[in-house]
């Protein structure tokens, strides 16, 4: 008779547990102590002049830009500390919250939670000679530290019981359809790592790090043959090495 799948040697014995991690876009949960990491990308009524990081490099008369923060997460009320460089204005939403300190290119903004509206920010103004650029929107208590602990402590504590995290939907792997090149990735300055081109690989192997789970990536369809290759060099040099990598080309591909 046929033989047992699970008998199969090493089938049985793989009891790892794992979980593909939400999409930053829809996501319920705050994943970064830098809150700006999940806005959505700058939109307009009118067509934006953005930079190749998604930076608004110009407004035109009587343009601004706004931003959403948190639509689906549950988000906690507090004092955000908001960095940017370059000379320019943002605003806040009056639902959102207040501007209770403002300097050059930092203020304390106090945010009142709303569940399911977010924090709503506006590019008001902006200086095309230094635009407003580097925009961070810190969690209440980690200003001396998101640069070294860019992960929200709640998010890395529900992952706990997770021994493997697929990134199908953090790589966009299951909808894009395009010839990618390297240079072409998603980087860690971009002004939102909920962008389109999704999210930094970086920011993959160091969750993994974090949670102490192996990682599995998925490569969008049309990545070069170079592209893998850098991909499994950044991966051997960065990840901690008691983890076990898997690499999967695009979201079921069969």
């Amino acid at each position: 008779g046929p033989a047992s799948t699970a008998s199969s040697p090493g089938f049985a014995a793989d009891t790892r547990v794992g979980i593909n991690l939400d999409d930053l876009a829809q996501s319920g949960s705050v994943v970064f102590t830098d809150a700006m990491k999940q806005a959505s990308p700058w939109s307009s009524d009118r067509a934006l002049a953005l930079d190749d990081s998604g930076n608004v490099t110009r407004l035109a008369s009587g343009q601004s830009a706004q931003t959403v923060i948190y639509p689906f997460a549950v988000y906690s009320s507090g004092d955000y500390t908001l960095l940017y460089d370059g000379r320019g204005r943002i605003d806040v939403d009056p639902q959102t919250g207040s501007i209770t300190q403002a300097a050059n290119g930092r203020a304390i903004v106090h945010v009142s939670a709303r569940l399911g509206y977010g924090i709503r920010l506006r590019l008001a103004a902006t200086d095309a000679a230094n635009y407003v650029r580097n925009v961070r929107l810190i969690l209440p208590g980690f200003g001396a530290v998101y640069k070294r602990e860019p992960f929200a402590p709640s998010f890395i504590a529900r992952l706990a019981g997770f021994n493997v995290l697929r990134f199908v939907h953090w790589s966009h792997a299951d909808t894009s359809a395009v010839p990618l090149t390297w240079p072409m990735r998603p980087s860690v300055g971009q002004f939102t790592q909920a962008a389109p081109g999704g999210v930094a690989w970086e920011y993959q192997i160091a969750l993994a790090n974090a949670v102490g789970a192996d990682p599995w990536f998925v490569v969008p369809v049309g990545v070069t043959n170079f592209y893998v290759t850098q991909l499994a060099a950044l991966v051997r040099a960065r990840l901690d090495p008691r983890l076990h990598p898997m690499f999967e080309y695009a979201d079921g591909a069969w």
